[in-house]
């Protein structure tokens, strides 16, 4: 009799122990989308002030610890530092002529990319909630050029080959750190805020500049900061557990 009460004792002390068992935070990959400011700094600044841009990026977040990730940026910027922009081929009202002699319309954008690798450590503002902190940072690959936009051959100064000798194309590697504050749920809208830091090194790509005519190969140091909104499409890991086996020695 007193066998069978220990018997009965052990098996459900371990019954009970197996089904407390801590369960471990999921597994996600996620899909990332945001839309973000930019305010430029250093030379970067001289040449276009400000820009937007749209990440995408692709991250695997483990167990709500940390997240590791590939990401690509498109610069979409409209503020364009014109000054000086077309060198000695404006006029004393610093006009650029078109083909009749009257002002240029010229439209001028920022374009570009950035490319890179990224880890964050995440926090979670308490436990089992879909809220976390995280903060990190990344390095990656960056490349900026200014876009002209006007009437087809109006303005042959800037036009097929020429165009080149004025777009201040630049490339180089960057460094990045970042703070986010995101929310995660696959039964609804995940979103989140970030606000990121970035320093660049990067080098006139072009042979001549045009506009100061010196030969290119001009070295820049490049700062930006900014804010972004995101929106996640989380994937959760699927995972089984082990059953548990049951025996007595």
């Amino acid at each position: 009799m007193a066998f069978r009460i220990v018997f009965v004792w052990f098996m459900a002390s371990n019954t009970i122990q197996l089904s407390g068992q801590k369960v471990s935070a999921p597994r996600w990959f996620l899909l990332q989308t945001s839309a973000q400011y930019n305010i430029n700094g250093g030379d970067w600044k001289s040449r276009y002030p400000a820009f937007t841009s749209v990440p995408l990026s692709f991250e695997y977040f483990h167990r709500h610890k940390f997240i590791v990730g590939a990401n690509y940026n498109i610069y979409l910027g409209s503020q364009v530092n014109e000054n000086g922009l077309y060198g000695n081929m404006t006029n004393s009202q610093n006009e650029l002529l078109d083909l009749n002699g009257y002002p240029a319309v010229v439209r001028t954008y920022m374009r570009g990319f950035q490319s890179g690798a990224h880890a964050l450590k995440s926090y979670p503002i308490k436990s089992g909630s879909n809220w976390h902190v995280q903060m990190g940072g990344g390095l990656g690959y960056y490349q900026s050029f200014t876009k002209f936009v006007f009437d087809e051959n109006q303005v042959p100064q800037i036009d097929g080959k020429y165009q080149s000798g004025y777009d201040r194309l630049a490339a180089g590697w960057f460094i990045q750190e970042q703070l986010r504050l995101q929310y995660l749920n696959n039964e609804l809208v995940s979103m989140g805020l970030g606000i990121h830091f970035m320093q660049g090194k990067s080098t006139n790509l072009r042979p001549y500049d045009f506009a100061t005519q010196t030969p290119g190969n001009q070295q820049f140091t490049d700062f930006t900061y900014g804010a972004s909104l995101f929106i996640t499409i989380p994937i959760r890991v699927s995972e089984t557990l082990p059953e548990p086996d049951y025996y007595v020695e």
